[in-house]
């Protein structure tokens, strides 16, 4: 699994120009599951809920402000999760937009929209 999963990200940095924001979130992606040519990736089970420190950790290796983590596990048992990160509330709000967004169109139930925004004014 570890090898179809770093010749997709490979595959994925290939097709696109080295410049654009969605090269550098694979590249990000790549270096948070410390996937190298000899190394397995340090994934942890399926499934696992993907906290904020996460999306953080990326946000301040990469100089995102704003960052929207969608992930899925497809399949028997399969779920979605979102994550987002704003490094100021009015970052965070739009972050949550973003993944509120992100979950309208995967067909989230209504009542799992907005979550994330009532996370936000607290």
């Amino acid at each position: 699994m570890s090898r179809d999963l770093r010749s997709d990200i490979a595959m994925v940095k290939r097709s696109m120009i080295p410049q654009s924001s969605h090269y550098r979130i694979a590249v990000a992606l790549e270096h948070y599951l410390n996937i190298t040519e000899d190394a397995e990736p340090t994934m942890k089970p399926f499934a696992a809920r993907i906290p904020i420190s996460a999306a953080k950790r990326i946000a301040d290796a990469y100089g995102y402000e704003q960052v929207v983590i969608m992930a899925r596990h497809v399949g028997e048992g399969g779920s979605e999760h979102v994550t987002t990160y704003g490094k100021t509330k009015q970052h965070c709000a739009v972050a949550a937009r973003m993944g509120d967004h992100l979950k309208r169109i995967m067909q989230w139930p209504e009542g799992a929209i907005g979550k994330m925004k009532k996370r936000v004014t607290q």
